[in-house]
């Protein structure tokens, strides 16, 4: 298990600072609702040199005793909508409302776990880190996907879905495993005071009612919240490689000889990689219930599938009798994009990712990013320009023109000898990296 240490180790241990404080203040949006208090950012934004004494008080008394957090860490649950007509309480997203003053301290500490965090969470865990991109889970399982059905391989794709996700994670387990990747005492103890201290009030008909602790589970509205569930996440990621290092699951791999992929998670958006063998689901299925009993983090099966390729029906049903979830077959909707066989039809992968480009805009990774994000998931060096955008591919064969069809984009491959394209092997002829960047007219 990765250690903080070195630098980031120093950081957290430093005490806090004004120019800390003020710029985790205002780089905060400060027409936020305000929380039992009254009191948005805004009123900090304006009134700051009339407040910043008693704040500077609030953040050294914090840093030195790691207390005090019960008279600010008070907060207004409130219930947001899912969608248009909801009437039962799934409909319904429950959301933090903190007090200003305690959504200044988290802020800062946020920013801190953030910079120690990026050393220890596994590359396959993609959201809320610098330099990693929701992008890079549906490349990783797009490209997956097209590599089984170009080399006629079967596979099996474990989309699981955690039941409500945040509201369970146990306090126990989080502090336990920041000490397991070395935080030191003083850190602990106050992020065990900063969650461990936490109470919330329901507002009923506009009104708060009562305030009761929680026991439990990652507040929305928290800055802190996303780092910390990152944190908890990996827990699943490292029991994943454990398991694959006593050989309990394969994964599966972009090419023969390339280094196996088992998971890619985007906070609880948590895709599964694998052979089509029952063992193998077996294997996963024992680390999902593992990891549920340590974290509190369970899965909800009836929305968690397992989507088959290159396999017959009755064998995809076996199997997902085995780790419990639905089937679902291709195309699939992964992160909010539709994922594709690569024989699916050329107007439909490229409208996935036109897709892409509506949502993100121009994509460009340096080749840099992409060798350091390519070795650690297969394995290999890319063989990239210097500016590298996904292409869309054509399977058919043959130039579009050719056919009579509608021009459709080239295809650059990501990795390496990740198999063939329909044009052939990559190499000399790939088409150029201007050509056909996402979100060019």
């Amino acid at each position: 298990m990765k250690q903080v240490h070195g630098e980031s180790q120093e950081h957290l241990e430093e005490p806090f600072s004004e120019e800390e404080i003020k710029r985790a203040c205002f780089d905060t949006d400060g027409d936020k609702a305000p929380g039992p208090d009254g009191f948005g950012l805004q009123f900090y934004h304006r009134l700051w040199e009339m407040v910043r004494s008693d704040v500077l008080g609030v953040f050294d008394d914090y840093f030195d005793n790691g207390t005090g957090m019960g008279c600010i860490n008070a907060s207004t649950i409130v219930l947001l909508k899912k969608k248009e007509g909801a009437v039962r309480i799934e409909d319904f997203m429950p959301i933090c409302l903190l007090n200003g003053c305690y959504l200044l301290l988290a802020k800062v500490l946020a920013n801190r776990l953030r910079s120690a965090c990026e050393e220890i969470i596994d590359q396959s865990q993609l959201a809320f880190l610098p330099d990693r991109s929701i992008l890079e889970g549906f490349t990783i399982t797009q490209e997956l996907v097209a590599a089984l059905h170009l080399d006629s391989r079967s596979g099996v794709l474990l989309k699981l879905d955690f039941l409500r996700a945040y509201d369970n994670v146990d306090f126990p387990f989080l502090l336990h495993l920041m000490q397991l990747h070395g935080f030191n005492e003083r850190w602990c103890r106050m992020n065990e005071q900063c969650i461990g201290t936490a109470r919330a009030s329901i507002t009923v008909n506009g009104e708060p009612f009562g305030f009761f602790p929680l026991n439990k589970g990652l507040r929305q509205g928290n800055p802190m919240s996303p780092v910390l569930f990152s944190l908890v996440a990996n827990a699943f990621c490292l029991m994943c490689k454990a398991a694959a290092s006593e050989e309990w699951i394969k994964g599966l791999s972009i090419c023969p000889g390339c280094t196996k992929i088992h998971i890619a998670q985007y906070t609880d958006d948590t895709m599964l990689f694998g052979s089509p063998t029952a063992p193998e689901m077996e294997g996963y299925r024992f680390i999902i219930e593992c990891f549920g009993l340590l974290s509190g983090l369970h899965i909800n099966y009836s929305k968690s599938a397992l989507v088959p390729i290159n396999i017959d029906t009755e064998a995809a049903s076996q199997l997902a009798e085995v780790t419990g979830c639905t089937v679902e077959h291709l195309p699939i909707r992964h992160l909010r994009l539709p994922t594709r066989g690569f024989d699916d039809e050329v107007d439909g992968l490229a409208t996935s990712y036109r897709q892409v480009g509506a949502m993100f805009g121009r994509l460009v990774w340096t080749s840099s990013k992409l060798c350091r994000h390519t070795r650690s998931t297969s394995g290999r060096d890319i063989k990239s320009p210097g500016v590298f955008s996904i292409h869309i591919s054509d399977p058919q064969g043959g130039s579009p023109e050719d056919r009579g069809d509608p021009p459709t984009i080239p295809v650059e491959r990501i990795w390496q000898g990740a198999a063939q394209t329909a044009h052939g092997t990559m190499g000399d002829g790939v088409p150029s990296a201007q050509q056909g960047r996402i979100g060019d007219p």
